[in-house]
């Protein structure tokens, strides 16, 4: 389930920034507005963890709003469509705690999807730092795609796993960290 992709490709890095304070502090704010209306409730005090748990809902609708709104406009209808409704509905009848938790979700995803996001973008350069250079070497031969008419006695031909070649011919080993275009 990806978040990243409703508010999108690319918005900016101010929208990028609002978007890396945003969400940290919605999870924050959730995930305390949860364990300290559970710690009043179990002190007993029912309206103090009610406070709580709808301190932790109030400041979710407005981001959620914000998500479904920016989907709905891509044409795409996302979880976030269905955690609206469910946070206003929980406001109004009094049932702070489910509210707390349902705003605790979008939030956790959106962290979860951050966080990799990070990692695949850490990944991916470390993967580009290593891969090899992008033509072959000026010592050896070119490689091109020729038509089959043109295939004449005595031409090296480079065959990929998986491919046909309607030619009589020898096949040599592949030998790995050769400079030989074979």
């Amino acid at each position: 389930m990806s978040h990243r992709g409703d508010t999108g490709d690319g918005p900016g890095p101010k929208a990028d920034g609002v978007r890396r304070l945003l969400e940290p502090a919605l999870l924050a704010t959730t995930t305390a507005a949860l364990l300290n209306g559970g710690i009043a409730w179990a002190a007993g005090n029912q309206n103090v963890a009610d406070a709580c748990w709808a301190a932790g809902t109030v400041p979710a609708v407005v981001p959620a709003v914000a998500w479904v709104v920016a989907a709905l406009r891509k044409g795409r209808a996302g979880v976030d469509l269905i955690a609206v409704p469910a946070l206003a509905g929980t406001l109004a009848v009094g049932g702070y705690l489910a509210g707390a938790l349902i705003a605790s979700m979008p939030a956790t995803g959106r962290a979860l999807d951050a966080a990799a996001e990070r990692r695949a973008s850490h990944d991916l350069r470390a993967l580009l730092e290593h891969a090899p250079p992008l033509g072959p070497p000026p010592d050896r031969p070119q490689v091109a795609v020729v038509p089959l008419a043109d295939v004449v006695v005595g031409d090296v031909l480079v065959i990929g796993t998986g491919d046909v070649v309607p030619v009589d011919g020898r096949s040599w080993p592949v030998r790995r960290n050769s400079t030989s275009p074979c």
